[in-house]
């Protein structure tokens, strides 16, 4: 009798993994992330995290490593996505590698980012018809206690770049940000109020969809 109980009992067991009632006593792979690899410029100060895709909310960057720091320097801040960020120092090619963890495991992933020579696209970049020094100001520029409602940026291009998309915040204060519609040579909208701010930026590519940003941001 007890035999045939231990027959039916292994039976039914079989029957449950089967039916994947319990799951097999095994690790789960990592969960593979990809970094698309990206071309930046010497010099520039917007610095770049590394895009890592299909990132889950729960995962952490261990580390983020430049196998030539010479060419991109790593400051690494802290576990999440974007707390790190990338320095393109000189023209060349480096290997960044980032080691992650998606729950229990531990994954790697890398590519090669490239670093060019800034190549300098602009004749000129104008804020309310006043000119911005571009040997001196080459990625960004800030106003401070801006005063007129609005503000009107004009770029003009060397041949062989054009304007690929533009992008604008604005914000009373740090809790209420907003997007706003931006274009090339047309005034908008500086919000009021002590804190009050708009950033705007200009991105621009050439023929071989090499892109470059400059951002400007307004401060009352």
């Amino acid at each position: 009798m007890r035999s045939i109980e231990k027959r039916c009992a292994a039976l039914l067991m079989a029957v449950l993994l089967m039916l994947g009632v319990f799951a097999p006593m095994s690790a789960q792979a990592a969960q593979k992330i990809t970094i698309t690899p990206e071309l930046l410029w010497a010099g520039c100060e917007y610095w770049r995290s590394v895009n890592l895709g299909d990132f889950p909310e729960d995962g952490k960057v261990l580390s983020v490593t430049a196998s030539d720091p010479r060419i991109i320097k790593v400051v690494y801040e802290g576990t999440g996505q974007h707390d790190h960020y990338l320095m393109p120092l000189k023209k060349g090619k480096t290997k960044i590698t980032v080691q992650y963890q998606t729950g229990s495991t531990r994954g790697t992933a890398s590519a090669i980012f490239t670093v060019k020579n800034y190549p300098n696209p602009y004749k000129s970049i104008t804020v309310d018809g006043k000119k911005i020094n571009l040997k001196k100001y080459k990625y960004y520029f800030d106003i401070n206690k801006y005063k007129k409602p609005t503000a009107k940026i004009t770029l003009k291009l060397k041949k062989g770049w054009k304007i690929a998309y533009t992008d604008g915040i604005s914000a009373k204060n740090v809790a209420n940000e907003k997007s706003f519609k931006v274009e090339n040579n047309k005034a908008f909208k500086i919000p009021k109020g002590k804190n009050a701010r708009a950033y705007v930026f200009f991105t621009v590519e050439n023929k071989n969809h090499e892109s470059l940003q400059y951002g400007i941001r307004i401060y009352r």
